[in-house]
């Protein structure tokens, strides 16, 4: 990814320094640099895609078990999010072992926390 931002970027100051004469070298750069870097992107692309639908899934169920749960009045709403962080994080993480599913879990409530941090400012979240 940033392979291609720098090449992109060494393309344009090149061709603000030498100007119109270097544009068929600019565009055989250009398609050059895109052949090799779009490929491992897209292999970087598929598994990070499905891990963010997993726990995508992950927290929309917990919170929703969490939810009709704890259905109690004095329980706020973003008590819900923030556990359902921390456990969307620890049960994503679990195959790794304990140590790294407390970390995915502090990270998860974070996470919840800042969706119901933003919640507050955007009601449709």
């Amino acid at each position: 990814m940033w392979g291609v931002v720098f090449s992109a970027c060494v393309v344009y100051l090149l061709y603000l320094h030498w100007g119109p004469p270097l544009i068929p070298l600019v565009r055989d750069l250009i398609i050059f640099c895109l052949s090799c870097h779009l490929p491992h992107a897209g292999s970087l692309a598929k598994p990070f895609g499905n891990s963010c639908g997993i726990i995508g899934l992950y927290f929309a169920s917990i919170e929703s078990c969490l939810v009709n749960l704890l259905d109690l009045p004095d329980v706020p709403d973003a008590a819900n999010s923030v556990a359902a962080g921390a456990a969307t994080g620890a049960l994503f993480r679990s195959p790794r072992g304990p140590r790294q599913a407390a970390a995915a879990a502090v990270v998860g409530m974070v996470g919840g926390g800042t969706i119901a941090a933003l919640r507050t400012v955007f009601p449709s979240l």
